[in-house]
């Protein structure tokens, strides 16, 4: 068995907490989906993930946050 399959296999057996503290980024959000999808980990953020393209639509077009989701 490869290394990197190696690892993957302790990864999946373990199912470790990470924290991210940076989960409030859209590419750090991104990858914790991915992480968690692959069953690599159970990644945990210190906030909530915002949904930045829904906030920057509230912003620079001044409409409802229901109405831009």
């Amino acid at each position: 068995m490869a290394v990197m399959e190696r690892l993957t296999a302790i990864a999946k057996e373990r199912q470790a907490r990470v924290v991210f503290p940076e989960i409030d980024d859209p590419r750090v959000a991104e990858a914790c989906d991915k992480l968690r999808a692959e069953g690599l980990c159970q990644p945990v953020g210190l906030s909530e993930p915002q949904d930045h393209h829904v906030a920057a639509l509230v912003k620079a077009r001044g409409i409802k946050e229901a109405v831009a989701r």
